[in-house]
């Protein structure tokens, strides 16, 4: 028995275009799950920053509040809006904070607003922009005279 062996020259040509075909998919896909992983990262980050800024404008009210209520009192006379900065100064209220005074990022603002004889609503709220998206977080926590 005689056995007829047929070259198949065309037959590599093929399984090299759907290996490279199959290799550029996987690379594409890579590509965009570590671009999407290290942006969701970077989001994260900045969120936790926001936060750290605005538990500590909560924390500078408080010190506010332990150097003597009738001060801090007078502060919150009525709702008043403060822009605290990274200096952590709570200077004149204004109306709105619009200017970014943490990091050329962050816009701090801390809130007091009587609540109740000798209760103080502080509210801590810290926004910033990314890509013509507005973000924001906010705290909230209630002070009382307590010495």
């Amino acid at each position: 028995m005689k056995k007829h062996f047929v070259h198949q020259q065309g037959q590599s040509l093929v399984e090299m275009i759907v290996v490279i075909g199959m290799v550029v998919l996987l690379t594409t896909g890579i590509v965009a799950g570590t671009t999407v992983s290290l942006s969701r990262s970077k989001t994260s980050q900045i969120r936790s920053d926001a936060l750290s800024f605005a538990q500590a404008g909560i924390e500078l009210a408080r010190g506010l509040r332990d150097n003597g209520w009738d001060a801090f009192a007078a502060l919150g006379s009525s709702a008043s809006i403060y822009c605290v900065g990274s200096d952590g100064s709570f200077g004149q209220p204004q109306t709105s904070c619009t200017v970014a005074n943490i990091d050329n990022i962050y816009t701090r603002s801390v809130t007091l607003t009587p609540d109740g004889i000798e209760v103080m609503k502080v509210s801590s709220l810290v926004s910033w922009g990314d890509q013509s998206l507005s973000h924001q977080v906010q705290l909230i926590t209630y002070l009382t005279k307590w010495r």
